[in-house]
């Protein structure tokens, strides 16, 4: 039986002014490096320093991992799998400029289908990216800690729990986790959505 905490990264620039990022290297901003400092102190009341850390190599993701790791006393690999989904020609958009120039593209994404834009990376390769990353390492570590991304992370453990990539979880907030527990019998997903701001206790 093994854990595995899904951690998404602190707050950036584009998330502050509502820019969709995707694939976009977008790095943390200050309150995202604080977001991170208060996460790690969180996490490391609740996690030993034989946590295996691994994070999205997009910046915002990495650093996030990299300050939560100091506090576990752990160092950071990275996997690509676990880096957020591709919005194509969408990143850098905001909800506006989405709604203005491709309504029907919108119309599709709220209705949790591809939006089937130039560049969009289908929900359904993201989701099986990210479960297999977490089934790798949680494979090999008792107890995982993974730093990603709120689209890919929802996509990801939607499809360890077999829920497919249609309306399930919201995305998790800036630094918010999910935990997990694989058993023999398969996941179970224990708690969702919580961090240092949100629900306190053990995870």
């Amino acid at each position: 039986m093994s854990q595995v905490v899904v951690v998404r990264h602190g707050q950036t620039d584009w998330n502050l002014h509502g820019r969709l990022q995707g694939a976009t290297d977008i790095p943390l901003n200050d309150h995202g490096r604080e977001q991170a400092r208060h996460a790690a102190a969180y996490l490391a009341d609740h996690l030993d320093g034989a946590t295996h850390v691994v994070a999205s190599h997009l910046s915002r993701a990495r650093e996030t991992a990299e300050i939560i790791a100091a506090a576990l006393g752990a160092d950071v690999t990275t996997d690509a799998r676990l880096a957020e989904r591709a919005f194509g020609v969408w990143e850098g958009t905001t909800l506006a400029d989405r709604v203005r120039d491709t309504p029907l593209a919108v119309e599709r994404w709220d209705s949790y289908s591809d939006p089937g834009v130039e560049g969009s990376e289908p929900a359904a390769d993201v989701g099986t990216r990210f479960a297999e990353a977490l089934a790798e390492h949680s494979a090999r570590h008792e107890s995982v800690l993974a730093v990603g991304h709120g689209a890919a992370a929802r996509l990801g453990i939607q499809s360890l729990l077999g829920m497919g990539t249609g309306r399930g979880f919201e995305g998790l907030g800036n630094t918010q986790s999910a935990v997990l527990r694989r058993r023999a019998d398969g996941w179970r997903l224990l708690r969702y959505g919580i961090g240092p701001s949100t629900v306190p206790g053990p995870l």
